[in-house]
């Protein structure tokens, strides 16, 4: 791993000193050049949050509620003018397992060329009833791995300098609700992430970070009166900014997802790396697909079945041959 990268982190907070606490008190400030601790909520909540040797900690605190969006790009307003290479974003209910989460993400970003990576596992979205991981699929690079889940999740968010510089920060029109999501669909739309409903996280990631469970009364934004407002809100900000909701985006067929993972690689990741390929069960997203690809998929699985069945030239079984009758009938 280069030393000599800069990696650059934003917490969010809002009102949360015991979370704010655990989140800080994790962190490996070794790794760390600089973190920026942003308050959205008032001043004296913060009154407990002691951190043990947090030298390059800053603390930002917003005048008035301004939200998850406006709270996060001041984060990385601050982290990309201090010259960081590579950007994360972190609320305060998530806290570091693994000293190495850091450079874990960075690893995969330079390896599979995505520079952008979401953990997985805060919330239900992503688990079994049981609270297992449970994926779209797994992907091997030959060195590491990654999971594609069906949900994005933005409790820790992985953002490679280039990337942010091509697509901007996220749009402060959205409040509480849909900001990240958006931002990382104009992500993926400028080639820097796998087709929605396909979104990268590192393999295993719930063993780096742990989370407080989530609840909707744990949440300051889920548990507030007028959330189902800020959705509504939300869902039609998307639709008048990219012309459909984002329940209308299609699911790409398995084809078409490996086939950018294929071209992210060979434009951003490393030169040496294996080609992507899936190794766990294909398990899409259960909504609408791009019909050209399941009917190519499907074309494809029949193609490979046949020439697994195909008797080579030297075969002389009849009841091979008879499998394949003559096509002058």
């Amino acid at each position: 791993m280069d030393t000599a990268m800069k990696i650059g982190l934003g917490i969010i907070t809002c009102d949360r000193p015991a979370g704010c606490r655990r989140a800080l008190n994790s962190l490996p400030w070794d790794r760390l050049a600089k973190v920026v601790l942003v308050n959205d909520g008032p001043a004296k909540s913060l009154a407990q949050a002691q951190v043990q040797g947090a030298q390059s900690l800053q603390v930002l605190q917003n005048d008035s509620n301004l939200g998850v969006g406006k709270s996060k790009n001041r984060a990385l307003q601050v982290l990309l003018a201090a010259g960081n290479d590579h950007l994360f974003l972190m609320e305060d209910d998530i806290f570091v397992q693994d000293p190495e989460v850091f450079d874990l993400y960075i690893e995969a970003a330079r390896v599979t060329g995505i520079q952008h990576l979401n953990f997985s596992q805060h919330g239900p979205k992503n688990k079994t009833p049981d609270g297992i991981p449970d994926p779209a699929t797994i992907v091997d690079y030959g060195p590491l791995r990654i999971a594609l889940h069906r949900h994005c999740v933005g409790a820790f968010s992985y953002y490679s300098r280039a990337c942010l510089e091509a697509v901007g920060l996220m749009d402060e029109d959205f409040y509480n609700g849909g900001e990240h999501l958006e931002h990382t669909y104009r992500i993926l739309r400028a080639g820097f992430h796998p087709p929605f409903w396909f979104f990268a996280d590192v393999y295993r990631s719930e063993e780096l970070l742990g989370d407080e469970p989530w609840s909707a009364s744990q949440s300051l934004i889920a548990s507030r009166a007028d959330q189902a407002e800020l959705v509504r809100r939300s869902d039609a900000l998307f639709q008048a900014k990219h012309g459909r909701p984002v329940g209308r985006i299609p699911v790409a067929g398995q084809g078409e997802v490996m086939r950018s993972l294929r071209k992210i690689q060979k434009r951003l990741g490393a030169k040496s790396g294996k080609s992507p390929q899936a190794v766990g069960p294909w398990q899409p997203q259960p909504r609408r697909r791009n019909l050209w690809d399941k009917l190519r998929d499907r074309l494809s699985g029949r193609v490979k079945a046949a020439r697994m069945e195909r008797p080579t030239g030297d075969h002389k079984d009849p009841r091979q041959i008879a499998r394949w009758p003559d096509r002058k009938r």
